[in-house]
């Protein structure tokens, strides 16, 4: 991971992959993950919409829309204003971690096991 895949506006991964054959156990444990909500934050109220269908299209197999809420008045909009500023310092915290693992990972055992 290069820090500078972290920046406020990253979008697409462009780092390298790795492709690890998951277990059945693992397999097992990821079919079972219920999540009973999603919140999408768009960096602006006019994007909203435009990213709204791009993730809906994207997720389509996956998840279905029940019930949809956006913000009406201006207290409400800058609660959001602020869990999308969280959500943010989560991500860069997230990859934070990222590099930190990457630093302290010992990929040569995973080349070894193909």
């Amino acid at each position: 991971v290069d820090n500078s895949l972290c920046p406020s506006h990253l979008a697409v991964w462009e780092g390298d992959t790795i492709h690890v054959k998951p277990t059945a156990e693992a397999v097992i444990a990821l079919a079972q993950i219920k999540v009973s909500g999603v919140l999408l934050v768009a960096p602006t109220a006019s994007s909203l919409e435009a990213r709204r269908k791009d993730f809906l299209r994207k997720m389509k197999e996956v998840i279905s829309m029940s019930k949809e809420q956006r913000a009406t008045s201006q207290s409400i909009a800058s609660s959001l204003d602020q869990v999308k500023q969280e959500a943010l310092q989560l991500r860069s915290q997230i990859c934070e971690e990222l590099v930190m693992v990457e630093e302290r990972c010992d990929l040569s055992a995973l080349d070894q096991a193909e």
